[in-house]
């Protein structure tokens, strides 16, 4: 037993106690809270996926493209090693725990409701279905994906420990702190929002969500009342008489639903007028507007405009320049954020694994978008006299054990360095140094 070893844990424990009880924000923020509270929330996340993604075509377009390049990434295990590199495991429960969350979901569509809840409502709460007793005891078995939308965090009615546990709303099921992982986006009003919820970005774009509604809205009823509604009645200050309002009505709705529908109609009555109530979709240019929104909300989640089928808001000279900045600036963040969240998850809070270096993260040496910038990375380290062992860590390959592969290649066909010193120190042989009359 490593006494020492107890000891500086202790030590640790107790300097991490002392701090929480001197932590004057947590203090500030929390006290007010009873235990078993549920942290308020300002927003309706429901609501928010129903009409911003959901009910949002082009916000769920999006969505969908990032979660349809995504799939090009795979998720790894590995393991740290001494001298600061990493190498793949390959064979272990935790990849398998990734590769099947659980019976009913792949890790594919595991992924997929990951993004849509982190892009969404900008929080994500996981569950972990780990035994509470016998020899695997908190070793995570199976990982589900909880209606982010409808959890709420409790209180544990200690400020120096804020959250107490986590419930789901519609069964009204708690859950404890150990058994749930939450990813959230930073929110910055977290001392009026209670810090514990993330930032949703459907709330951010709600306005320009709403205007996109809107205006697929109005185009949808000018296309059912075949233009903007209208009045038709009779010029000067006589207005019709009940007779001819029945015949205006009779024709009107007679060839409406006929086989005429959408034709001119006209009638036997003299002097009519035609005012028009509403605005024309070409005239609220809402064809112009729905292309600026579309804009936006890809600027909103940094994925590149150019590949939705807008090529008037392109910023780039191609469209493989636009899928590299969608995987750089938009996919890989996200996917980075979710490694990171099932590391500390699975393995950082699990006894048995907390120990062991591993860690998850993507490999992204099959996006071929990405493969230019490794051609790149490998030409300079080439040039700089890595030796080739160092450029396949640095590209996410395993080194091989072979001593030729540890060091630098030069000129003179690439030979080590080794032998290159060797061949420019050694000096003339017997054989140099013959004339052309030893040869006579």
């Amino acid at each position: 037993m490593n006494i020492f070893g107890l000891y500086t844990k202790g030590a640790v424990e107790r300097t991490i106690a002392k701090l929480n009880r001197d932590n004057k924000l947590f203090q500030s923020i929390f006290k007010f809270y009873g235990k078993d509270t549920p942290f308020s929330k300002l927003d309706n996340p429901q609501a928010q996926l129903t009409e911003g993604y959901i009910g949002n075509s082009t916000v769920y377009s999006i969505f969908n493209r990032v979660i349809s390049m995504s799939s090009n990434a795979k998720l790894k295990l590995w393991e740290k090693q001494p001298d600061g590199t990493r190498k793949e495991v390959t064979d272990h429960p935790l990849l398998k725990l990734v590769e099947k969350p659980n019976p009913y979901t792949t890790q594919r569509e595991y992924t997929a409701g990951w993004l849509i809840y982190y892009m969404g409502i900008g929080n994500v709460f996981q569950y972990k279905l780990a035994p509470k007793n016998g020899i695997n005891k908190g070793i995570p078995q199976q990982i589900y994906m909880m209606p982010s939308y409808d959890v709420e965090i409790m209180s544990s009615g200690n400020w120096m420990a804020p959250i107490g546990g986590y419930r789901v709303n519609m069964t009204e099921e708690d859950f404890e702190f150990e058994e749930v992982q939450h990813d959230k986006m930073f929110n910055p009003l977290y001392a009026d929002e209670n810090e514990v919820y993330g930032l949703s970005p459907i709330r951010v774009a709600a306005n320009k969500i709403n205007k996109s509604n809107e205006a697929d809205l109005s185009e949808s009823r000018a296309f059912a009342n075949q233009g903007p509604p209208y009045i038709v009645s009779k010029k000067g200050n006589e207005g019709f008489s009940d007779t001819q309002k029945r015949n205006l009505a009779g024709d009107y709705n007679k060839r409406k639903g006929g086989k005429n529908s959408g034709l001119p109609w006209f009638t036997g009555l003299n002097d009519i007028q035609v005012t028009m109530l509403g605005i024309s979709p070409a005239d609220l240019q809402t064809i112009e507007s729905s292309k600026q929104t579309l804009r936006d909300l890809c600027n909103m989640w940094g994925f590149p405009v150019d590949l939705m089928n807008d090529p008037d808001g392109s910023t780039y000279n191609n469209k493989k320049e636009a899928r590299k900045a969608a995987w750089t600036d938009c996919v890989v963040p996200k996917l980075d954020t979710q490694a990171e969240g099932l590391t500390q998850f699975l393995i950082n809070q699990s006894p048995i694994y907390m120990d062991s270096n591993l860690f998850y993260a993507y490999d992204y040496s099959e996006v071929p978008e990405l493969q230019e910038d490794f051609s790149e990375k490998v030409t300079w380290m080439t040039q700089a006299k890595w030796t080739p062992n160092e450029i396949r860590e640095a590209t996410g390959k395993e080194k091989i054990d072979n001593e030729l592969m540890d060091q630098p290649y030069f000129a003179f066909s690439d030979v080590p360095l080794n032998q290159l010193s060797e061949d420019l120190t050694a000096g003339p042989n017997e054989e140099d140094q013959k004339g052309i009359d030893n040869y006579k």
